[in-house]
């Protein structure tokens, strides 16, 4: 069964009135960068976003969480021809997939199904580009009930101005801050930038030795250890602390750091449905968004720290 999901439509920016606290808006990301993602979620919502990270991540494969579950726009369901196992992935052909439910969000469709044998890849990239995704979503969904309550008033007073309001945003925009802050310092177990771990807070390059005083191994595939001549982004064979996450293409991986974050934008999503009032709790109303990120999370959870390791 294929549900066809309609473009995504753009919402406009929502500026956040003086004296509400924010998390300032971060610069337009490397292509390679996971925070690219956070951009588009914010302005053009999760479906848009999801259709970003599943072409840059994982074109024409499935991804599949741990408990065998896909949540997708119905489109990239539709489309995808493999499924991705712990094995690497695996043809669609042939393999039952159950189809569990139909999420709206917007004008676009999420499409739940279940494949049996599915599960995430070794070094799963789609679930460290799923936080900074859902990251802007919730900053979305901030915007959007600052920009509902200040459209409204109480005895003559803008509901926004009311303390308790405005300190329920304030908790919603520190669970934000909280989130954010996990992302841009987890550590990097995987490779980066030398062969003995090290601080690196940008990409290693080698011209005449590595940046990190070890010996690497150039992106353009020359052994640097006594000196060459490449301006490529060095690649490392050891884990190293990369705040921000690593620059030089390993995928930052802290299943405690992860966790935390997750369970921060749960609680700012939340927080957001009591803003919006009654209407935040409709299926078709503004909270269908968070209600998406919760469910994505579920879907994709972080890996432990042993599995991550």
């Amino acid at each position: 069964m294929t549900v066809t999901a309609n473009p995504p439509t753009r919402v406009p920016t929502v500026p956040i009135p003086s004296g509400v606290p924010t998390v300032p808006a971060a610069p337009t990301p490397p292509a390679a960068d996971a925070r690219r993602y956070r951009p588009v979620a914010y302005a053009d919502g999760p479906a848009a976003a999801l259709r970003l990270l599943h072409a840059t991540t994982s074109p024409g494969v499935l991804p599949v969480g741990p408990g065998g579950h896909a949540l997708v726009p119905a489109d990239i369901e539709a489309a995808c021809d493999r499924y991705a196992t712990g094995a690497g992935p695996r043809p669609r052909a042939g393999v039952r997939h159950d189809l569990l439910d139909r999420v709206p969000v917007g004008a676009d469709a999420l499409i739940a199904v279940r494949v049996p044998g599915g599960g995430p890849p070794p070094h799963d990239t789609w679930t460290a580009g799923l936080l900074w995704l859902r990251l802007g979503l919730a900053e979305r969904s901030l915007a959007h009930a600052v920009a509902h309550l200040r459209g409204r008033s109480v005895a003559g007073t803008v509901t926004l101005n009311l303390p308790m309001v405005r300190g329920m945003v304030a908790d919603a925009a520190a669970g934000l801050a909280e989130a954010h802050a996990l992302l841009e310092t987890v550590t990097c177990a995987a490779t980066c930038a030398c062969a003995a771990r090290c601080a690196c807070v940008a990409a290693a390059t080698c011209p005449g030795g590595c940046a990190c005083g070890a010996a690497c191994t150039c992106g353009a595939g020359c052994g640097c250890a006594d000196g060459c001549g490449c301006a490529s982004t060095a690649t490392c064979r050891a884990g190293c602390a990369c705040p921000g996450g690593c620059s030089c293409g390993a995928t930052p991986r802290d299943g405690t750091a992860w966790t935390r974050a997750h369970h921060a934008l749960d609680e700012a999503g939340r927080v957001c449905l009591h803003l919006f009032g009654a209407v935040g709790f409709l299926a078709d109303g503004p909270g269908a968004e968070v209600r998406a990120a919760e469910l994505l999370a579920d879907t994709y959870p972080p890996p432990t720290d042993l599995e991550a390791s």
